[in-house]
């Protein structure tokens, strides 16, 4: 059957549903999103990097005076993991730390005589770094600015939309309304009318 439909809820339909509201509200939703990831570039950032191990397996001939000539056997287990942490600066420089560590483990081991070296060592770095670019624009900042100022675009063209949405619905609401209502004062004049014509008749 027919809907009836006040205006509160007309507007609210056409607030939700309607092309222009949609296409705004996606407008807006995308502007707030660019201002997050502007923002966003001046959060600490970390990366790790892990490196597959590295195995290496050599032979060496060994010649001992006076004796038969053996091998030596020489296995190399090698393995590195990196952490990098960067902190942007609001000059749009760069702080970083960078930290390495490195095992190397290594075990000989001499035919004949059964002598077996083993060798494992740890190594550990720690590197400060920071990057400033100079006679540049401030290309981070610039970027969050730009990013708010479309932010407060959107949402001043999405308010004026839907102010626009909810003139143009009231307007169709209240026209709907008037014509219903000469509608039925025409059908009141014409039923009066055609009462004074049978009494005069």
């Amino acid at each position: 059957g027919p809907l009836a439909l006040t205006l509160d809820h007309a507007i609210d339909l056409a607030l939700a549903e309607s092309y222009a509201a949609q296409q705004l509200q996606l407008g807006l939703l995308s502007s707030e999103q660019r201002a997050v990831a502007a923002r966003g570039r001046f959060k600490t950032s970390a990366d790790v990097d892990l490196f597959s191990p590295s195995y290496d397996q050599s032979f060496r001939d060994v010649r001992i005076p006076g004796q038969p000539s053996v091998f030596e056997q020489t296995e190399t287990l090698d393995w590195r993991a990196q952490l990098q942490v960067n902190q942007p600066l609001p000059t749009n420089g760069a702080l970083s730390v960078r930290g390495t560590m490195r095992q190397l483990q290594q075990d000989t081991f001499l035919e004949e005589t059964d002598a077996d070296r083993e060798d494992n060592r740890f190594f550990l770095s720690l590197r400060l770094g920071l990057t400033q670019p100079l006679f540049v624009p401030n290309d981070r900042k610039l970027g969050v600015e730009r990013a708010e100022l479309e932010l407060e675009r959107s949402e001043l063209q999405y308010t004026r939309t839907q102010l626009d949405v909810i003139y143009d619905v009231t307007d169709a609401f209240y026209g709907l309304y008037r014509a219903r209502r000469e509608r039925d004062i025409a059908r009141q004049t014409r039923d009066q009318q055609q009462s004074a014509y049978e009494v005069a008749r």
